[in-house]
């Protein structure tokens, strides 16, 4: 039996026909389109014959059909025909570019969230040529009402030709020209304007900075010489000169405007004056238009574009990151996923939710050219192909069995922008981006393929564009693709967990399902920050035959600075020859010592303010102090609401978070004014500002760097954010300021539908199962979140790395009745406040993290090492690694009590964000049977946000209860557990028989009340079986999800053992966040024979019984 047997196909969740059309078939065909040119009016009619837009309702939700006049935001929005066909009418002067996107009905203005993928093509220039116009023709909007088009290029002795086709009113507008070098001398990439998710490879553990400044990083200007006080009428202008500064390589001119102010001659530029809002789809304007044909400086080498694979295809495998960047590029450009960071990209065939067969699309995308980061906002290309000639590519494709086949050759290619969320392959795609990645399609057939070989596979890709300015770029590159059954690692130490100078970091993986896996880890330190001063730790070897794999070579950093770490675990199963491999990829800081800076969360404003109150409050409740919407009634009339919040300012608070709502993952520093005026003079305090005013903070301060030109840079200042659930990574990414666009993400949002996840939300979604609220993607109730940070500055002379923690609780979003009245949820809101209801001071009434069998609980460690329901084998090592929520400084004690009642006691304390190391706290098992875990956590120290400590100190054993702080039962340190323990088994032998599995499903009727699909579609319970072996006696079970103990008990002596687990008594329990078809759940069953102790493993995920097989039911 094979481990891929149990993976079950589920067949309400699978996609048919055109539902899992990826987006190169969903593309409208630009041979069907046929675009006229502007008549005497100014309209273009574009028509769309039978077949051009091939997919729509009722496959996808796309009814209707937009076209969009880049430049100028005119368009038509009409709609789509039953056979694909459409006409619209629109404005648009000759040269325009043009979008074709099919698009729900009713989100053709503002947030275009039902966006299919989008065709692009050019309004015909043919009258340019009659209007004795030569040269390049490009075209924008500026200020409120100007819409413009230029002709000509740089250098130039003819000048530029403008000509103002709508007035800019009583604005006095006035152009003048940046300079973006995008190539060096050899034609290699250097940096691209929108650097919103992806960009240049900036810090030294290989990751791009986010940011919403692309535009602004230019690289110099060029005023015009003869420029007018302000541009009214048609005028040739001529630039000057081109600067003797400028480097060897490739220049993009860009026409930008400025609004002069009247009071005096200060021209002010930014990227909205430039990109204003047109009344239609939204538009990101991180690259902008305006741009003429390159030049080059000393060279004449041809610039190469970053080109990469499968960016809307997520990898399972690797916690969701999406895209694959060519072997070439890794040390200049990055991809960032804001799920993880970028790791080996492992291709799984079926999909591990539903089962099903997955297709793959083989074409590239153009990441530099154009994205957004945000799904409901469309992206301005850098450039469009030219319409006779596009530009070609050649792929191959070498398979593990080193046969190369061709998969296109010298194919012509049509540039489109990819889907917003529903790209055809089995997810939905994250509403909080990135998105829209411009992309090249061939249409061939060959492209889109399911994968037969399990194991490495590269893809080869070489050809050249042209663009229609006349560019012409090299495309090449080759990658790597694995092509495997995802594993599911958690390691022993959370991913982004801030470190401090002499932590250990806990080289220990557990892999689901159990199997005995090569596991590699390589850490990358650098000290001071320094790419130059490189320190490597690696780590391999076998995970046991049960998925464990612990090692005693920790890696203690001796120096602050920063580090990665990729760990990659891989299994061959003999049974079948099917390849199973998992990645996981993270990078954070190591803590300064003693650095007097400080980092924070950014200031909540402005829910964390009263309206006309200049006070901003480190704790607040959403529903007092934001404009909400709610009710004193027990049903509302209409949907209560309140607005996101950001992360707790203060490293240890706790923030409680409706969901569906936002949070910001913004880190700011404070410190003092001469060390920050030393090492990072550019940083200042912060003003937060509402129709009411604005509130100084002068302890927050955003981090910038200080940039020269492009990329050169005095002083960086920049930061780490890190979020993790127990169970799946929820955001990672580097940025500045207050990140990239959109960098905030939805409670609702899919997080790339990792595995556990619910991505199809049409068959899980409440009140089903006897669970509340109105969604199931993403985060549920009960759900916690750390919110890791990091702060980076780096002067002249010095650096500082400050770390940040703090934690969030997801809780419940109003519901909606039968009735067609609301609930409000959870009945205090999204709020803000210091740990222990009190017991610290400071706000007390925000309530416990959390309720579990009726107790509350406030503060538990998540065992990142030997963990709940752990199999070890003689000779592993057991390891105590852990993470205190809330994220403190706590001190703790565990107790291990072997089969024989020898008792090993071990004591530490967590650094300053609660990470516990296992440094003295391991030892070599060689004994067999049950060891007993238990765990205390004491809070004995200060909190940061109060500055006081409990007294008396606040204990969580399991056992004493704080009834000082009115606490009615003990705290347990061990989340699900009522007495602080955990039971893991040394065993040496694996049991005969498989476990096996059983779902029940409940299948409601049909209703007039569907706003949900059918009430009561659901998974009422999930039953195991195991057959014991005669004579099987002390035997233990433990059943958990991931960092959470679910339930142990003990089996029968002899025959049959039963557990049920229903969707109801999990939510009773308090269980929430499990919702059981989508989350994985892992059974442990240990017992003793005459031969020595035995185990048998399962890992449920969703309606896959993995290592087990799927129940007869007779």
């Amino acid at each position: 039996m094979s481990l891929r047997d149990g993976i079950e196909v589920f067949d309400p969740l699978l996609l048919r026909g055109d539902q899992a059309a990826n987006d190169h078939a969903a593309v409208p065909r630009a041979d069907l389109i046929a675009v006229s040119p502007p008549n005497d009016a100014g309209m273009v009619a574009v028509a769309g014959a039978e077949g051009a837009v091939p997919i729509g309702q009722p496959d996808r939700p796309w009814g209707a059909v937009v076209v969009v006049a880049v430049e100028w935001g005119t368009q038509d929005c009409v709609d789509r025909g039953s056979d694909g066909s459409f006409n619209a009418q629109l404005e648009a002067p000759a040269g325009s570019t043009l979008y074709v996107i099919p698009i729900g009905r009713g989100h053709c203005v503002g947030q275009g969230i039902q966006t299919g993928p989008a065709a692009v093509l050019a309004v015909p220039d043919g009258d340019l040529a009659i209007a004795g116009l030569s040269g390049f023709h490009t075209l924008g909007r500026a200020g409120s009402s100007m819409k413009w088009s230029a002709t000509g290029s740089l250098p130039s002795p003819d000048g530029i030709r403008f000509r103002v086709h709508q007035s800019p009113g009583d604005e006095c507008m006035v152009p003048r020209i940046h300079l973006y070098r995008l190539f060096d001398a050899e034609g290699s990439y250097v940096t691209q304007v929108n650097v919103n998710v992806h960009g240049p490879v900036l810090t030294a553990t290989g990751l791009p900075i986010e940011s919403t400044t692309g535009t602004s990083r230019f690289s110099e200007v060029v005023e015009f010489v003869d420029r007018p006080e302000c541009l009214r009428s048609d005028q040739t202008l001529t630039p000057d000169v081109l600067p003797e500064s400028l480097e060897t390589g490739w220049y993009l001119p860009r026409i930008v405007f400025g609004n002069v102010d009247w009071g005096g001659d200060e021209v002010y530029l930014d990227r909205w004056t430039n990109i204003p809002p047109a009344g239609g789809l939204d538009f990101e304007g991180n690259t902008g238009f305006g741009y003429l044909p390159m030049f080059s400086v000393g060279t004449s080498a041809i610039p190469r574009l970053p080109t990469t694979l499968l960016n809307e295809a997520p990898s399972w495998g690797t916690a969701g990151i999406r895209g694959v960047v060519a072997d070439e590029d890794t040390d200049r450009f990055a991809l960032g996923s804001r799920r993880s960071y970028a790791g080996p990209f492992i291709a799984s065939p079926t999909d591990p939710l539903s089962g099903q067969s997955v297709h793959y699309t083989l074409e590239p995308y153009l990441p530099t050219v154009g994205y957004s980061g945000f799904a409901a906002q469309m992206p301005e290309p850098l450039f469009r192909l030219d319409a006779e000639d596009p530009g070609s590519l050649t792929i191959s494709l070498t398979t593990p069995d080193g046969k190369t086949q061709e998969l296109a050759e010298d194919a012509t290619v049509e540039m489109f922008v990819a889907a917003a969320w529903f790209a055809g392959y089995p997810v939905e795609l994250p509403f909080s981006g990135p998105s829209h990645t411009v992309g090249l399609t061939t249409r061939l057939d060959a492209l889109d393929m399911e994968f037969d070989q399990f194991g490495l596979h590269t893809v080869r890709l070489d050809g050249t564009l042209q663009s229609s300015r006349g560019d012409e770029f090299a495309v090449a590159g080759t990658y790597k693709i694995w092509v495997a059954e995802p594993l599911d690692l958690s390691l022993g130490v959370f991913e982004g967990t801030p470190l401090e100078v002499g932590d250990a970091w806990n080289p220990t993986v557990t892999l689901e399902p159990g199997v005995p896996a090569e596991v590699t880890i390589e850490i990358s330190h650098y000290p001071d920050g320094d790419p130059d001063r490189l320190e490597t730790h690696t780590v391999t070897g076998t995970a046991n035959r049960y998925g464990y794999f612990a090692s005693d070579r920790a890696w203690v950093p001796r120096e602050h600075g920063e580090y990665r770490v990729d760990v990659t675990a891989s299994y061959l199963d003999p049974a079948d020859g099917t390849l199973w491999m998992g990645a996981r990829s993270s990078a954070s800081i190591v803590a300064t010592p003693d650095s007097p800076l400080v980092a924070h969360g950014e200031r909540n404003a402005p829910p964390g303010h009263l309206p006309g109150e200049p006070v901003l409050r480190t704790w607040f409740f959403n529903r007092l102090l934001d404009t909400a919407s709610t009710c004193d009634s027990e049903v509302c009339s209409e949907e209560p609401t309140e607005g996101g919040i950001a992360y707790p300012f203060f490293t240890g608070d706790v923030a409680w978070l409706v969901d569906l709502l936002p949070i910001n993952p913004i880190v700011t520093v404070d410190g003092p004014a001469e060390l920050l005026g030393s090492v990072a003079p550019q940083l200042e305090p912060q003003a937060y500002c509402t129709m009411d005013g604005c509130v100084d903070s002068p302890d927050s301060r955003h981090l910038f760097s200080t940039v020269i030109g492009a990329l050169e840079v005095e002083r960086r200042a920049y930061w780490y954010s890190t979020s993790m659930r127990l169970d799946v990574s929820v955001f990672a990414a580097v940025a500045e300021g207050r990140g990239g666009e959109h960098v905030h993400w939805y409670g609702h949002d899919t997080y790339n539908c990792q595995i556990g996840l619910v991505c199809r939300d049409f068959y899980f979604t409440p009140p089903q199962g006897g669970r509340r609220g109105s969604d199931a993607r993403g985060d549920e109730e009960g759900d916690v979140k750390l919110l890791f940070g990091g702060a980076v500055l780096k002067g002249a002379d010095e650096s500082h790395f400050v770390p940040y923690a703090s934690m969030a609780v997801i809780i419940e979003e109003p519901t909606r009745l039968e009735s067609g009245g609301w609930t409000v949820g959870d009945e205090l809101g999204g709020r803000i406040c210091p740990p222990y209801q009190g017991a610290v001071g400071g706000l007390g009434t925000c309530g416990p993290l959390l309720v579990h069998h009726g107790r509350d609980v406030d503060l538990f460690v998540t065992p990142t090492g030997t963990r709940p329901g752990s199999v070890l084998v003689p000779g592993d090592l057991f390891t105590f690694s852990g993470q205190a929520w809330p994220t403190l400084d706590v001190a703790v004690d565990v107790t291990v009590t072997g089969p024989d009642g020898d008792i090993r006691q071990f004591s530490n304390r967590a650094n300053s964000v609660g990470y516990i190391d296992a440094e003295g706290m391991s030892f070599v098992v060689e004994e067999a049977g049950a060891y007993e875990v238990h765990v205390s956590a004491l809070q004995d120290r200060p909190v940061p946000s109060t500055g006081l400590a409990p007294d008396p100190a606040l204990l969580a054993d399991g056992r004493t209860t704080m009834d000082v702080y009115g606490y009615r039962d003990p705290l347990s340190a061990v989340l699900g557990s009522l007495d602080s323990t955990y039971h893991f088994y040394v065993v040496e032998e694996t049991g005969s028989a498989p476990i096996s599995s059983y779902t029940s499903i409940l299948y409601g009727e049909p209703a007039e009340f569907s706003i949900y699909g059918w009430p009561g579609n659901y998974v009422e319970k999930i039953t195991f079986d195991y057959e014991l072996p005669p004579g099987a006696n002390g035997g233990y079970y433990s059943l958990t999800a991931p960092g959470l103990l679910v339930e142990e008990g003990t089996t029968p002596e002899s025959g049959n053992f039963a557990l049920e687990v229903r969707q109801q008594d999990l939510y009773d329990a308090g269980f929430t966040q499990i919702i059981l078809g989508a989350d994985t759940l892992q059974l442990t069953i240990a017992y003793e024979t005459a031969d020595g102790w035995e185990a048998q493993i399962l890992n449920q995920r969703g309606f896959s019984p993995l290592g087990g097989r799927v129940a007869d039911t007779g």
